[in-house]
């Protein structure tokens, strides 16, 4: 049984009650697990990814709702260069990813770069810290916000960021997609 870690994490009660002599392998990515079993074409392989996978690798769908919590949810981004012909996924509104690091790891530097965007009422969808290799006590932030990086709001708040912060860096703006399987957002 193929798949990223972390897929096979969500999955891991329903793995052992329905496939107990699988073996779990960790795999860079679901997609990637995916074609690499298309790619054996050994029929005793499987893999937990999409059904987009499944279909793009000429895989069959053996079952669906595998997650052990009905909120687990997992964030797929297709990308690719600006100067592609690359169909955009979603029709949601807007929505940036960015990273970022603190240029001192101070008491109150962190609420100075949440503030950036308070104060020019953005909504954030997410932050995340992961630990700087080789630097103690550092952090690499993870931020979604809603809107675009042509909003000027945005695009203030990003101009600020950057004054107070190391490292910043664009990930990407995408349309927001669905959280919830009924199309909702909760």
């Amino acid at each position: 049984m193929r798949s990223h870690q972390q897929a096979l994490g969500q999955c891991r009660d329903w793995l052992r009650a329905r496939a107990a002599d699988a073996r779990p392998e960790a795999a860079p990515d679901t997609a990637g697990a995916a074609r690499a079993v298309a790619e054996t074409e050994d029929v005793t392989m499987a893999a937990v990814a999409s059904r987009r996978a499944a279909e793009r690798y000429g895989l069959e769908v053996l079952a669906e709702g595998l997650q052990d919590n009905e909120q687990n949810f997992t964030r797929f981004l297709v990308l690719a260069p600006n100067d592609t012909d690359a169909d955009r996924v979603g029709e949601g509104e807007p929505k940036t990813s960015v990273t970022f690091v603190l240029q001192d790891n101070v008491p109150g530097a962190l609420f100075k770069s949440l503030a950036v965007f308070a104060l020019r009422e953005l909504d954030l969808a997410k932050i995340e810290s992961r630990p700087l290799v080789g630097h103690p006590g550092r952090y690499r932030f993870y931020l979604d916000v809603y809107g675009d990086v042509v909003d000027e709001a945005v695009a203030r708040a990003l101009g600020h960021l950057r004054e107070i912060t190391t490292d910043l860096q664009v990930l990407g703006t995408y349309p927001r997609g669905a959280t919830y399987p009924d199309g909702a957002e909760r």
